[in-house]
């Protein structure tokens, strides 16, 4: 899309989609990235750089004057979602090199399919309550340890896995329940 965006400007000559060339080159950054099975081995690792910069341009975009919901493409949620992301991305990666420094981190293999479906598990197990109590929650917590599987079949990670997808760790039991009790 940024290379046929980009192409129609240098051909109509219009001035005024610079700022979507701008936002597409981000956007273009973000999925390169994402999409890559290069590793992250170091702090100082080209990836990172680059998810920093492009963080860096979606805190300034936000923060413009004139900048709201109303008047931008995404919504405030979406904003906050997107930078919760890159933050959160960045930090596995720093934690992962600090703790071991000789791993490494594949960012075409990171999922957050796996902690969605929990939460959906927990709001149904709670009878679709916002706002459950700290014993609702600690007891569906326990429920789901023990007795589900924490990869929902319908997601859009279940049919990657074989292809490269992230796996999902096993938070079920063949046990009875009193075999695993302690």
């Amino acid at each position: 899309m940024l290379s046929l965006m980009t192409n129609y400007r240098e051909c109509s000559k219009r001035t005024d989609l610079d700022a979507t060339i701008e936002f597409l080159t981000n956007t273009s950054k973000l999925v390169e990235c994402f999409t890559s099975n290069q590793r992250v081995r170091s702090r100082t690792d080209k990836m990172l750089g680059t998810i920093a910069e492009v963080l860096q341009w979606w805190k300034d975009w936000s923060e413009e004057e004139g900048c709201n919901s109303k008047t931008n493409y995404i919504t405030r949620e979406c904003h906050e979602d997107l930078m919760s992301m890159l933050l959160g991305f960045a930090r596995i990666c720093i934690n992962k090199i600090n703790y071991s420094p000789l791993g490494s981190i594949c960012p075409s293999r990171i999922s957050s399919d796996i902690v969605e479906n929990f939460f959906c598990c927990q709001r149904s197990l709670n009878g679709c309550t916002t706002n459950p109590t700290y014993l609702q929650f600690s007891k569906s917590v326990n429920t789901l340890i023990i007795t589900q599987n924490s990869l929902s079949k319908k997601g859009n990670a279940a049919t990657k896995v074989t292809v490269g997808g992230a796996t999902p760790y096993k938070m079920y039991s063949k046990k009875s329940f009193r075999g695993i009790r302690v």
